[in-house]
């Protein structure tokens, strides 16, 4: 996972680095754009690139992020009701994680630890809340 620390950040924006930039700073490139690359993704571009990437294969890389689909919103909200209703509201963090993975947008560990806080309170699930913001339609930034 990409670390960004302040000094990370600012190495990307020094000028002498804006044609090229380090395959481990392209998670963060990426993230600072919107989007949450896969672990798999960025091992591809690893593989793909090496050590470096130019400025033409991040655009490349921002590209191939703007083709993958939203979550599908819809049913990850079925999905939820359904495990909160079997397991009379409770889900553990693995079942959240797999839910996700199920979408091809695998969560890294803060995204579910900031997920749960903002749908448990004090173990007891908000649901109705929760629901309704999974129901929000994605907004795909296109």
């Amino acid at each position: 996972m990409a670390h960004m620390d302040r000094i990370s950040i600012s190495r990307l924006f020094d000028p002498r680095n804006l044609g090229h930039f380090r395959t481990d700073d392209l998670e963060t490139i990426l993230i600072l754009n919107g989007f949450y690359p896969s672990r798999e993704d960025i091992e591809q571009a690893r593989e793909k690139y090496g050590d470096v990437v130019s400025k033409k294969q991040v655009e490349d890389e921002l590209c191939k992020q703007r083709k993958k689909p939203p979550i599908q919103m819809k049913i990850l909200f079925d999905e939820v009701r359904d495990i909160l209703n079997v397991q009379r509201g409770c889900f553990s963090r693995e079942d959240l994680i797999a839910l996700f993975a199920e979408q091809k947008r695998p969560l890294k560990e803060q995204d579910v630890d900031t997920l749960l806080n903002g749908i448990c309170d004090k173990g007891v699930v908000k649901l109705r809340s929760f629901l309704d913001r999974l129901a929000r339609p994605v907004n795909t930034n296109e």
